[in-house]
């Protein structure tokens, strides 16, 4: 039997449908505020309402596990991986300190975690697995975890947002995680914890008037979210990178990440409107007055540190 030209040949990792290993995907906001304070702001209650309708579709939802990457676990050498089964802390968001405790309790697929690990490692990424107590989990996994998954019913895997990561690297990551996936026959919901637009303001304000900046980080956001929502992850992928050059993007470090992963967990190319869209579902959705998205992009008040680091240039 002639051997097949690797040329023409499917490529192992995007030649399955995507829905054969993800139930589906979200992008949804981080912030404390949402879980400790969304009685201070309609925008915050608006967001906390949806975050409570998406968890109750996931608690009907077949998947095995919940895949995490957030922009607010940052790493620098390599790609993090939570192993340890069931982490168990008390948080203080180091920005938004003033809204208080963040007790957590969660569980993690360490098995998967691993198997992630060696997959990552196999395509040439450097990738470790952390499993120790107080190890910190960061406050947008945190705020994911405890709406989406109150009960603790699916087990999490937490993956770090590496800062040097090129668009290559990023979805060969994303590439990683569909043949773990794959490997082991489990079926994963993929979330993003993004901010979309991200800007600060550096004065007490009252928190009833948060609200986005400017109509254009507005209209941004909703671009964004309609692409993903029509399941056109490649269109997504080019114009989060003009979202990043406009600072438009959540910290310094790009809506980019997010996008590039998905993308390359549910392929190359993008998806068929409404038969695999990623669902963005009701943090995130923008279709009437109570819905209206309120992110963190508006007039916030900073921590006094987070102020000090902007005078001084940090970010």
């Amino acid at each position: 039997m002639t051997a097949p030209d690797p040329r023409t040949a499917p490529d192992p990792r995007t030649a399955l449908d995507p829905r054969s290993y993800l139930d589906r995907a979200l992008i949804v906001p981080g912030h404390p505020h949402i879980l400790l304070a969304a009685d201070r702001n309609p925008g915050w209650q608006s967001l906390r309402q949806s975050y409570e309708q998406l968890a109750g579709r996931l608690a009907k939802s077949p998947a095995d596990l919940l895949l995490i990457f957030s922009t607010q676990w940052v790493s620098v050498i390599g790609h993090l991986i939570q192993c340890d089964p069931q982490p168990k802390w008390l948080h203080v968001d180091q920005n938004w300190y003033e809204f208080g405790e963040i007790p957590y309790e969660f569980r993690v697929d360490a098995e998967f975690g691993k198997a992630y690990a060696q997959s990552a490692a196999a395509v040439g990424l450097h990738s470790s697995t952390v499993n120790y107590h107080g190890f910190p989990i960061d406050t947008g996994t945190i705020v994911a975890l405890k709406l989406l998954n109150p009960a603790n019913r699916l087990p999490a895997c937490m993956v770090s947002c590496n800062i040097y990561s090129e668009k290559e690297e990023m979805i060969a990551l994303g590439e990683a995680a569909a043949a773990a996936l794959q490997s082991q026959g489990k079926r994963a919901i993929a979330i993003a914890v993004t901010s979309l637009s991200n800007r600060y303001t550096v004065s007490e304000i009252d928190p009833a008037k948060d609200a986005i900046s400017s109509q254009k980080d507005d209209e941004w956001n909703r671009k964004m979210l309609e692409l993903f929502g029509e399941g056109r992850v490649e269109d997504a992928s080019q114009a989060a990178r003009q979202f990043a050059r406009q600072r438009l993007a959540a910290g310094q470090y790009g809506k980019a990440f997010e996008v590039r992963q998905m993308r390359a967990a549910f392929g190359q190319e993008g998806l068929p409107q409404r038969r695999r869209g990623l669902h963005h579902g009701g943090a995130g959705r923008t279709d009437g007055p109570r819905q209206r998205l309120r992110i963190r992009g508006g007039r916030q008040r900073l921590g006094r540190r987070v102020h000090k680091a902007l005078r001084r240039g940090v970010f």
